[in-house]
């Protein structure tokens, strides 16, 4: 009797434990990661038009509600890319959404401009030009460009570039300077510093800097607070990225994220209270609404901190694939998804549909005690991110003229070439010489 009474009482308290744990805890004590897993993936069947099946109406209901979309990736994927296209297009059906990206400020404007103006593709493959706006050097990207701008008149800017001027991006940087540029000292600077970047493409992240210095003192007296501004940027960007390669990493991190904040908060305020939706098209680890394994507080935590402020909701999404290739943007060389050994060893890949796309909610499943047994940057990913995407195969993406080599770059390789093989000749004929020289002696 005493052992029934002893039992009664046991149940009863840890049925008012139960009752009084929130259901996604409850969840974490009660059910294995994999179970929860199982009981909260939604198949996506993604066309060029739509994003259809359950997973699809519960992703596009959310995402609608949500003042922010953030759009996380695993770059230079056909399918994440043409995903992105029709998600914005989805999500900007009833409320034009700016795209927030990225790209530099400079950047952005000219880029916005020249898709406007419907020349953006021949400027990007003329030579050397191919390389300097990241991402969008890519032929599946373009698309998302064009709708965003038909969203939007020409007064408003749609195209928000809130990143680190790109290491290559010299020739559209200084198009846009051009614009801003009126003394004849600052033009003869501009075409002394277009010079040096088509020498060294990766001036504006490599070297000693003393060219965008120089640039800096020509501009001092500049009566163009745009174009002082531009130039700052570039020291700034310059600075980051020396860090980054070579100094000090972790600064680097932190500085950047910390510029795209600010960047982000002062186009912003432009709108002040008319600002449109938004949709934010990232690297993965900058849109992780918490800690990424680069820095404590990502751009994505300060945007969800900042939308709090406003009572605006954000949403964040992000995409991937199981298997398959991506574009090494930098080389151009296509090779396997970085991220695949991630997902070997975990959960997710035995649970992706093997035709269609697949949705994970990961909310339920955030501070799961079998997190700390997986990869840390799966645990990062579950605990910073609303939703997961993932393609059961990925193809590269490829770039716009299809090459890495442009016509430019070729003749300077060529050119190049020719003055090795000819370095080359001189040395052999002066040995020769030398030694037909000594033996004669001899």
């Amino acid at each position: 009797m005493t052992m029934k009474i002893c039992q009664i009482f046991l149940a009863l308290f840890i049925l008012l434990l139960d009752t009084q744990q929130p259901d996604s805890l409850k969840k974490n004590y009660l059910n294995s990661f994999e179970n929860i897993l199982k009981e909260y993936r939604f198949e996506l069947n993604i066309t060029k038009n739509s994003i259809d099946g359950y997973g699809g109406e519960l992703l596009l209901e959310e995402a609608k509600n949500a003042e922010i979309l953030m759009f996380g990736e695993n770059h230079g994927v056909q399918q994440i890319a043409e995903f992105s296209h029709v998600f914005y297009n989805l999500l900007s059906s009833d409320e034009p959404r700016i795209l927030v990206t990225e790209i530099g400020p400079a950047t952005a404007s000219e880029v916005e401009f020249m898709v406007r103006n419907r020349n953006f593709e021949n400027f990007m493959e003329e030579g050397v030009n191919l390389h300097s706006v990241p991402f969008f050097f890519l032929e599946q990207e373009v698309p998302l460009l064009y709708s965003v701008v038909e969203n939007f008149p020409d007064s408003v800017s749609s195209i928000w570039g809130i990143d680190q001027e790109f290491i290559t991006g010299s020739p559209v940087v200084f198009n846009y300077l051009e614009k801003y540029t009126k003394t004849e000292e600052e033009k003869k600077a501009l075409k002394k510093v277009r010079r040096k970047s088509f020498i060294n493409p990766f001036l504006i992240g490599m070297g000693s800097g003393k060219a965008l210095k120089e640039l800096q003192i020509a501009y001092s007296n500049s009566t163009s607070k745009e174009a002082k501004k531009v130039i700052n940027h570039l020291i700034l960007s310059h600075k980051i990225y020396k860090e980054n390669m070579g100094g000090d990493s972790r600064w680097s991190n932190e500085a950047r994220e910390s510029l795209m904040m600010d960047n982000f908060e002062h186009q912003a305020s432009v709108f002040q209270d008319s600002l449109p939706h938004l949709f934010f098209k990232f690297g993965s680890y900058h849109l992780s609404k918490g800690r990424s394994p680069t820095v404590k507080e990502a751009l994505g935590l300060r945007v969800d901190k900042w939308a709090k402020q406003r009572d605006w909701s954000t949403l964040n999404v992000f995409v991937d694939a199981i298997d398959g290739e991506t574009l090494n943007a930098l080389i151009g060389n296509k090779e396997s998804l970085p991220s695949i050994e991630i997902w070997d060893s975990s959960p997710f890949k035995n649970l992706v549909y093997l035709k269609n796309a697949t949705l994970f909610d990961l909310r339920p499943l955030k501070e799961h005690s079998e997190l700390k047994d997986m990869h840390y940057k799966i645990r990062y990913m579950v605990n910073s991110y609303d939703y997961l995407v993932l393609f059961p195969s990925a193809t590269s993406s490829n770039f716009l003229e299809g090459t890495l080599v442009t016509h430019a770059y070729g003749i300077v390789l060529l050119v190049i070439a020719l003055i090795v093989f000819f370095l080359l000749v001189y040395v052999i004929i002066r040995v020769v010489r030398k030694f037909k020289t000594k033996h004669t002696k001899q």
